[in-house]
């Protein structure tokens, strides 16, 4: 049996304007077979990609990542009312060394933009997700809470149930399980000029073989 990380992520799924979840997480895993690894663009106000990079390198084992649907609250936005929608063309380990990526990732490219790296996803249905077992791993204490600005969060195994802040919505449906891959996050950017030669491997980027999930 495969050993987990005590640390997670959790990311909430927006539906995109012209793509519900379901289909994002077919292209997402379309994407893996297809390259080898899949890049997850988020929002995070205060984890850029060096805060799940880290989560990766301190766990002892694989870093699952868990898809979960919005809140009942949520509201779709149009296209139009979504800043920086478009198409990331390359991705940088370390936030300066640009390379291309294989196959254009769609997210919002505003306020130095983001990606998760997986190496494993398995699409789930009829599924359920306790939010109220985690708690953020850089706040001891404090529940997971997503909003307009954060739709990934850094967790661990925490009982959040008697927190006033804790999010409304729980359990919410799991829509995926994923698994982190080296260097597990990256910096993106449209960029139109000549790109270093694509070498994930020899970024540290590490292909995998789909397996069976077994959580």
């Amino acid at each position: 049996m495969e050993t987990l990380s005590s640390y997670c992520v959790l990311v909430v799924v927006e539906p995109r304007p012209a793509a519900a979840p379901a289909t994002i997480i077919r292209e997402t895993t379309a994407q893996l077979e297809r390259d080898g690894v899949a890049f997850w663009t988020y929002r995070s106000q205060d984890q850029k990609a060096d805060h799940f990079q880290s989560l990766g390198q301190a766990g002892s084992g694989k870093v699952p990542c868990y898809f979960l649907s919005v809140g009942k609250g949520y509201t779709a936005k149009a296209q139009e009312d979504i800043p920086g929608y478009d198409a990331a063309t390359h991705y940088a380990a370390d936030g300066q060394t640009w390379r291309e990526l294989r196959t254009p990732v769609i997210g919002q490219l505003d306020n130095n933009p983001c990606a998760l790296v997986l190496g494993e996803i398995e699409p789930r249905s009829g599924e359920s997700f306790n939010l109220w077992a985690y708690g953020t791993c850089d706040e001891q204490g404090a529940p997971v809470r997503f909003s307009s600005t954060v739709s990934a969060v850094g967790a661990v195994q925490n009982d959040t149930r008697t927190h006033p802040n804790k999010m409304k919505t729980n359990p919410r449906p799991l829509l995926a399980v994923g698994f982190l891959v080296a260097p597990f996050a990256v910096w993106l950017k449209n960029e139109g000029e000549s790109p270093a030669p694509v070498d994930y491997v020899e970024d540290g980027i590490m292909p995998t073989i789909l397996g069976n999930l077994d959580l």
